[in-house]
């Protein structure tokens, strides 16, 4: 069975492209009703991407109670990268990490929350995928707030912003 998902999701993958979220909210923009925006540092010692099927590193998650925000992807963009994606307000949970043909599957036990109207910081996570597979998150919120304060400054004045540092690590087996 888990052969047969990971096959389902490579093909997903591979007919998507580098097809993520809408990204890097517009500053100024309204959300969507009933949405609120994740802002999460990504960094991997992995190339940039420019083939999804060899070289690229993502981290696929759930919303639950919503079947289109099933296995949704957020994408590595090198060294240091935050993702500013407005969702809609529910409970969500990593899934998978991916690089390139591969998937390893994450604990789903930590997970985290939207709320409307608001900013949520999950944390800067850091994926290792050259030499050895690793995957952690560190709470640099100050970092983050300071990349919103001037990429996205409309958007940090309208909302308010919370942090929830959400734990993301490989499923254990």
């Amino acid at each position: 069975m888990n052969i047969f998902r990971t096959l389902i999701i490579g093909l997903f993958v591979a007919l998507s492209g580098c097809a993520t979220l809408p990204d890097n909210h517009i500053d100024g923009n309204a959300l969507p009703a009933k949405s609120g925006i994740l802002v999460v540092g990504l960094h991997t010692d992995a190339p940039v991407p420019t083939n999804p099927l060899t070289d690229l590193v993502a981290l696929f998650f759930v919303g639950e109670g919503d079947s289109e925000y099933v296995n949704r992807h957020i994408v590595f963009q090198g060294g240091n990268y935050y993702a500013v994606i407005p969702l809609p307000a529910r409970k969500y949970h990593f899934d998978l990490q991916s690089y390139g043909k591969r998937f390893w599957a994450l604990d789903k036990s930590a997970g985290f929350t939207i709320r409307p109207d608001t900013i949520t910081y999950i944390g800067d996570i850091t994926s290792t995928v050259i030499d050895s597979y690793d995957l952690g998150v560190k709470d640099e919120f100050a970092n983050a707030k300071n990349y919103l304060r001037s990429k996205y400054p409309k958007m940090l004045t309208s909302y308010s912003i919370e942090k929830q540092i959400t734990p993301v690590q490989f499923e254990p087996r």
